[in-house]
């Protein structure tokens, strides 16, 4: 993408008085490019993160800020062992290029009308997959949009996609850019915002299980082959089960781990294995199963299992510069139904 210094300055309302004449000339047909790479590199510390986040390779963005640091006769970023360090220079003239930045995009703006996303990729804890889809197309369609939507499981290591724009929202059991799950250098690029702590668990069983005829307790249960429903963050090390087990001494016998339904599903269709699923709207799901019975967990029972172990905490991420590219209403109406899925109704 190239705009002449011209294009640039005659903006409605907006001027580049600020450049020198050294950076003026240097704005005549250049690749605009330049200013993301310097930003990103700036904002990181890496630059192979920038390469990644710009699809240029690693000699590719050294050339761009070879070129800059002939404009401005300085070095810029110095070399440290993992990351690059802004010079004085660079902090002055920080500032000037986010401006630069901002009316390229205000040109871009102007010259063609800003369409939202075509194609926007949610990612969801597995458990949560269960009646998003259905209910997001039926929002697109209620809104007349041309988008097209895409939901899939999330994982550990999901924010990462995130920041190289592979996902637009991820759903997570915490909030990732303060684990090592996400390289921390890269946390300021990313809007992480709290939704809800689940408060519930409902017990899954085959409808012909013993289970039902007993009193529906932690130590009751601890006697049946259990499924470990696992979610990415939250229990897929350790599910808060096994801790209560262990701590009292209880023997579990974990039969299966599975982070897929289907296979959770297939697992619990023995008369001894039990499960916990928590959202409602997978709850509801398995209840439709004719062999299988979904009760929840009284509430006593619940908090004696999270004693030891938190409650699953759920969090929206998304790139802080994407968020104009995703729809309001598609935000607004992932953030309900997880709200709704993981609270009590």
């Amino acid at each position: 993408m190239k705009y002449s210094f011209s294009d640039l300055s005659n903006l409605d309302g907006l001027s580049f008085c600020k450049l020198t004449n050294n950076e003026a000339f240097y704005m005549q047909d250049c690749d605009v490019r330049i200013f993301y790479i310097f930003k990103s590199l700036y904002d990181s510390g890496s630059a192979t993160f920038v390469s990644q986040q710009h699809s240029v390779s690693p000699s590719k963005v050294s050339r761009y800020i070879a070129e800059m640091r002939e404009v401005y006769n300085d070095s810029l970023f110095i070399r440290r062992k993992t990351h690059f360090i802004p010079t004085k220079k660079a902090k002055e003239i920080y500032p000037k290029i986010c401006e630069i930045i901002e009316l390229i995009e205000s040109l871009s703006a102007n010259r063609h009308e800003l369409e939202v996303k075509k194609e926007c990729v949610i990612a969801v804890p597995a458990t949560l997959c269960v009646g998003l889809p259905e209910h997001l197309t039926r929002v697109i369609k209620q809104a007349g949009w041309d988008i097209s939507l895409k939901v899939i499981s999330s994982h550990r290591e999901i924010c990462t996609k995130v920041i190289n724009g592979e996902i637009c929202i991820a759903i997570t059991n915490r909030a990732c850019t303060q684990t090592m799950d996400c390289n921390p250098k890269y946390s300021n690029l990313l809007h992480v915002e709290p939704i809800s702590v689940g408060e519930h668990v409902y017990v899954v069983s085959a409808a012909a299980s013993a289970i039902w005829q007993e009193s529906i307790s932690l130590d009751n249960i601890a006697k049946y082959p259990f499924v470990v429903t696992q979610v990415s963050g939250f229990n897929d090390e350790k599910d808060p089960f096994e801790v209560y087990c262990e701590q009292r001494g209880l023997a579990l016998n974990v039969f299966f781990k599975t982070q897929n339904l289907a296979s959770m599903i297939e697992a619990l269709m023995s008369e001894n294995t039990i499960s916990f699923i928590g959202p409602n709207s997978a709850a509801a799901f398995i209840a439709k199963v004719p062999s299988l019975r979904v009760e929840k967990l009284a509430n006593c029972e619940y908090q004696r299992l999270h004693e030891a172990m938190h409650k699953p905490t759920y969090s929206m991420i998304h790139l802080k510069r994407n968020i104009d590219a995703i729809p309001p209403l598609i935000k607004s109406e992932v953030l309900r139904f997880i709200s709704d899925s993981v609270c009590e109704i």
